[in-house]
């Protein structure tokens, strides 16, 4: 049966098949002929073609260096936007920088250091507006549309580099994001109008980054790198430099935090236990991460693990995170996780490769604040300048917490009293690689979830946990009654310095107990890692 004029053009656009548009004009005009002809396709235009087809095209760039946006001294594509934004994507598209001739991905995982690849094209925001506009944005009007990804491109110099909304798993990956194209500097100098990184506008499940190299990102130079606006649930961050420039050693910084994520924000992976996904974040004014709850398990199955915070690629050089240059007298946690009631939220972990590095910061290495449920089974903590957790109400750090008879106060993690523990005498200074030891945790049943779970560690440059080297559980029936344990080096080193740490059943953990063994000396300048000896910690 043939179909009526007007319908037929109606269906036009629905029966179209995957297309390839590719950009040959750096021009902001709505130039969408896209044929072999040169100069007659524009990203607007490119945009604006893809929008009219339902099928995931790709848009692809071939300019020449005869074009006006061709920046000589770098060997680059500038495309400015202007006072109108962008069109928004409203069907599923592949925009593919590494198309560029001269373009290439980067080839080096998290182990074997920062990026390598090459980009060729920025788009760049150049309007008086340009703090209104996002860069690239996935169309909140077709929030069900099929999953589009953002390959090989710096964007910088809008409010949001990046806007994800909508239901399906949009990718963002080899991107540079608030840096030049070289990722060696801030593309905006001032802190005005650096904008966010990504824009989370909806549930996603979005990927930014991933554990392959070529999908790695670099966040850096912005206010903020990823924020979200809406409820989240499965958005996976993997594999990125945050803070830093391409090569992972020297800060560029975040003025603000590098990752602010409102609850809900569930069943989300930022890192992981296989180091392809260890995500560096460093140099950001305030927190590294700052994690607000709005209600009950709003970090429900997420986890934060893996990752370095406060040190360059290796691990070993200092690049902080809270200093504040702004106000150097107030410090911001690394990790701050607030609100409440309940985070549901597990940081670390004692599984292979799921500890976090957590160093150099301004403040408290992990800051609980009210949220209750934030579990940190392992992390390694070294040379922060406030406690390693610090679990407080009411906002603002109060350096180690005193325990309180029957643990009847309250705040982050029901400020859970931590384990006091008794060494023999003799045992110090010299310490041993086996010890049997009495503890005490002062918790009333009524003031914690039984049991409770006494976690020993082998302690590490400024307090907190390096190492773990056994467990043991008080069951409700031994509440706050003194109890000995044998705790034995898994590895035949020397238990000290020793630390430990109280965990309820529902995943409140305490702060750490005062360190106990030799004295715990770090001046932050090492540009290595040191061996350390039995009982110490250089």
């Amino acid at each position: 049966m043939r179909l009526p004029v007007y319908v037929s053009l109606l269906l036009a656009p629905l029966l179209a098949s995957a297309e390839t548009f590719t950009v040959d004009t750096s021009s902001d005009a709505s130039l969408s002929a896209c044929t072999p002809a040169p100069g007659d396709c524009s990203l607007r235009g490119a945009l604006l073609r893809a929008n009219a087809n339902v099928d995931a095209d790709v848009v692809a760039f071939a300019l020449p260096p005869t074009d006006a946006g061709y920046q000589v001294a770098s060997e680059h594509w500038q495309i400015a936007v202007g006072d109108f934004a962008l069109p928004p994507i409203l069907a599923p598209v592949l925009i593919d920088g590494y198309t560029q001739p001269g373009a290439g991905a980067n080839t080096l995982t998290p182990v074997q250091g920062g990026l390598d690849g090459t980009l060729k094209i920025e788009i760049r925001g150049i309007s008086q507006f340009r703090t209104q506009q996002n860069g690239l944005e996935i169309g909140g009007n077709e929030f069900n549309q099929a999953a589009s990804t953002f390959r090989g491109l710096a964007i910088n110099s809008f409010g949001a580099q990046l806007l994800l909304h909508g239901s399906s798993a949009h990718r963002v990956e080899g991107c540079y994001l608030g840096t030049d194209i070289a990722g060696q500097e801030a593309a905006v100098s001032s802190n005005f109008g650096r904008g966010l990184g990504v824009r989370i506008q909806g549930p996603g499940p979005y990927v930014i980054g991933g554990t392959a190299p070529a999908t790695r990102n670099l966040l850096s130079g912005l206010a903020g790198a990823v924020a979200n606006f809406a409820a989240s649930d499965g958005v996976h961050i993997e594999g990125n430099l945050f803070g830093t420039n391409a090569a992972g050693n020297l800060p560029i910084g975040d003025t603000v935090d590098a990752l602010n994520l409102l609850g809900p924000f569930t069943n989300a992976r930022i890192g992981g236990s296989d180091a392809f996904a260890r995500n560096v974040i460093a140099a950001s004014h305030f927190s590294a991460i700052r994690m607000s709850s709005s209600g009950n398990d709003s970090f429900v199955g997420t986890r934060i693990e893996g990752n370095y915070f406060g040190t360059d690629v290796s691990g070993r050089l200092e690049l902080g995170n809270g200093h504040n240059p702004q106000s150097p007298s107030q410090p911001q946690p690394t990790i701050l996780v607030g609100g409440g009631p309940d985070c549901a939220l597990e940081i670390g972990g004692l599984a292979p490769g799921q500890a976090n590095l957590i160093a150099n910061g301004g403040a408290a290495g992990l800051q609980v604040d009210n949220c209750t449920g934030t579990s940190s089974p392992l992390n390694r903590y070294r040379n922060n300048r406030g406690p390693a957790i610090d679990n407080v109400f009411g906002g603002g750090a109060n350096g180690p917490t005193a325990n309180d008879p029957g643990d009847a106060d309250t705040g982050g993690n029901r400020l859970q009293n931590f384990a006091a523990v008794t060494l023999p005498g003799g045992f110090l200074p010299a310490g041993g690689a086996g010890v049997e030891l009495d503890f005490v945790v002062d918790t009333a049943i009524a003031h914690a979830s039984y049991p409770l779970r006494v976690d020993f560690y082998r302690a590490d440059c400024g307090g907190g946990s390096r190492q773990f080297l056994g467990s043991t559980q008080v069951q409700a029936v031994d509440a706050q009654t003194p109890r000995s344990f044998t705790l034995a080096s898994p590895d035949g080193g020397n238990v000290l310095p020793l630390t430990a740490l109280a965990v309820d059943a529902d995943g409140n953990s305490s702060e750490f107990a005062p360190v106990q063994g030799e004295a715990i000396f770090a001046d932050g300048l090492e540009d290595q890692a040191s061996t350390l000896t039995p009982g110490r910690c250089e």
